[in-house]
């Protein structure tokens, strides 16, 4: 059985990473302080790792997706993440999530909208 951080290998490449950025959306609205986890921190702090930690696993995510060809190739994992934090620091007082998920929709149709050479 795949632990939390391992996706299952039956799921495809764009669900997992649109799954994690979701959560990373519904986490980063939840606690106001998660753009503090994304500064630039002292070598050797706690917040460091943590940081990288966050940095590190859309990374991946993307990448599998840029290799499918399913995700614009000049997208980085850093783009993905100011987007949501973006769209978290903007929708946080909302009582509704309606507005960040389809600020979300409209920012993951840009994900996978690979262009096609010719256009």
């Amino acid at each position: 059985m795949p632990t939390r951080r391992e996706p299952r290998t039956t799921d495809s490449t764009d669900n997992t990473l649109t799954q994690w950025l979701r959560t990373f959306l519904a986490h980063a609205r939840a606690n106001h302080g998660v753009d503090s986890a994304l500064m630039v921190n002292e070598p050797g702090t706690p917040d460091l790792h943590c940081q990288q930690l966050i940095l590190n696993a859309p990374a991946g995510l993307l990448t599998r997706a840029q290799q499918h060809s399913t995700a614009r190739s000049g997208l980085t994992a850093d783009d993905l993440l100011r987007f949501i934090t973006g769209i978290a620091l903007s929708t946080a007082r909302d009582q509704d999530t309606e507005p960040a998920h389809r600020l979300l929709a409209l920012v993951l149709d840009a994900v996978y909208a690979v262009p096609r050479q010719g256009r």
